[in-house]
């Protein structure tokens, strides 16, 4: 047989060796997405809370529309940095 000609099996099993990577990619995907819609959810709610009775640069619109941007992101970037924590922890045991 020439290095050319490949049976079924061994081209299914090149596919098949990237769908595991390819199937955690989309899964971290998806996890980011929600983390990022729940944080941007209780940052709206926070934010609002505070611009009634906060200090007043919370009332500026502009200041509220960068942190309705930033507070999520830095919430996502520190969720996951927990996450690697307790997987370090974890993996110790």
């Amino acid at each position: 047989m020439n290095k050319s000609e490949t049976t079924v099996d061994e081209q299914t099993s090149d596919r098949s060796g990237c769908f595991p990577g390819c199937l955690y990619v989309l899964g971290l995907a998806a996890v980011t997405g929600v983390l990022l819609y729940v944080n941007g959810a209780m940052s709206l709610a926070v934010l609002r809370a505070l611009s009634q009775s906060g200090p007043q640069w919370l009332r500026d619109p502009r200041a509220v529309q960068f942190l309705l941007f930033a507070m999520p992101v830095l919430l996502l970037v520190l969720q996951w940095m927990v996450f690697d924590l307790v997987l370090r922890v974890v993996r110790r045991r």
